[in-house]
């Protein structure tokens, strides 16, 4: 059995390039791993594995879905605000469906139809645009809900429509910002 020297964390049998547990580069010398498991009074340490987690720590040679992956902390604001999107849409759905609400007709699913598609896009592409526009849309229903009806609704997408403006920015961010850290250790080797 093999260990991360990085973490101590067990190893697959094959020789992977980089530690599943800490993201530690095992490839970039030979004789990376050890044989010996970390010793027992070795605690784990929650606080210093999020700090290993952050795009500060991520190995050099990665690609963009694995640093986005492993080290993004944009993406779980995007999850965050994906999750919200889908939970808007779908309480939506239900009070569409059941009448609820006199102003809440059939012609709300259009508005679930644009939230599931926004969201599905901040999910899963984490993209700007459609982060932007979910926010814009979430905003302008707010409004009109409110000078129509006198109601304060769609807050949800509004909030969901922010987190993934957020999200989606920090994301460019952490990855320009890793490039750019990347690539200049490179050039040193």
């Amino acid at each position: 059995m093999h260990y991360c020297i990085n973490c101590g964390s067990k190893l697959p049998e094959s020789n992977p390039k980089f530690c599943s547990n800490c993201g530690f580069n095992l490839s970039s010398e030979s004789g990376q791993t050890t044989t010996t498991p970390p010793p027992a009074h070795v605690a784990f340490d929650p606080a210093a594995q999020m700090k290993k987690r952050s795009p500060d720590f991520a190995p050099a040679g990665l690609d963009k879905a694995t640093f986005m992956k492993r080290y993004s902390l944009g993406r779980q604001k995007c999850l965050s605000a994906a999750i919200l999107g889908y939970a808007s849409a779908g309480i939506t759905a239900v009070v569409a469906l059941t009448n609820l609400l006199d102003y809440i007709n059939i012609y709300a699913f259009i508005d679930v139809a644009i939230l599931l598609v926004l969201s599905l896009l901040v999910h899963l592409l984490r993209s700007r645009v459609a982060s932007i526009i979910l926010l814009v849309y979430a905003l302008c229903s707010v409004v009109i809900m409110v000078i129509d009806y006198g109601q304060l609704s769609g807050w949800w997408g509004l909030l969901a429509g922010v987190l993934a403006v957020i999200g989606s920015f920090q994301c460019v961010k952490e990855w320009k910002t890793y490039q750019a850290r990347t690539h200049t250790v490179a050039q040193f080797f």
